[in-house]
């Protein structure tokens, strides 16, 4: 007998890729020129990651960011390279959050490292494919503004988290 799908689950993985690109998109358009980093972000699209990595597993949580990262690229950076980076950074991050959730560090300290990781993963294929090492001087910026970053998404998502365990409907989340 086949099993019959579930419909909850399905419209709140739903509702979380469209927050996840919403806010990937949003926050590709934020002009962020305050150090002289090309392609620094704020994110925010690792609130949807931290709150379906605390609702549903790894599988699902990383199935989001995949989607994410493919149709905010599709939208606005049809560039082979930013694919390549953003899928390498988001995938170590994604794993490091999901290693450090499940030691049971808080939401924000989680977040911290999914920042630092996923700067640290871009530039290290970012040295790779364009063969220049050079660019691990860039790590001297974004892997503090990661870590700055990455906790202030935390603590929002910590907040977020508590408020959504006392609602009825993410009561009995899959």
């Amino acid at each position: 007998m086949k099993k019959k799908p579930d419909l909850k689950k399905t419209a709140l993985l739903s509702l979380f890729l469209t927050f996840a690109v919403i806010l990937g998109y949003v926050d590709a358009l934020l002009p962020l020129q305050l150090l002289p980093i090309a392609g620094l972000k704020l994110g925010l699209s690792n609130l949807a990651i931290l709150l379906a990595l605390e609702l549903f597993s790894l599988k699902e949580a990383a199935l989001i960011s995949l989607l994410r990262v493919l149709v905010v690229h599709l939208l606005l950076f049809p560039s082979p390279n930013g694919l390549i980076l953003s899928l390498c950074g988001g995938t170590l991050s994604l794993l490091g959050m999901a290693l450090f959730k499940r030691l049971r560090f808080p939401t924000p300290s989680v977040s911290v490292i999914g920042g630092i990781l996923h700067n640290l993963g871009q530039v290290l294929i970012a040295v790779l494919l364009l063969r220049t090492p050079s660019l691990f001087a860039c790590l001297f910026w974004l892997l503090p503004t990661g870590a700055l970053c990455g906790g202030l998404i935390g603590i929002l998502a910590a907040a977020l988290i508590k408020k959504m365990k006392k609602a009825p409907y993410f009561k009995d989340a899959p």
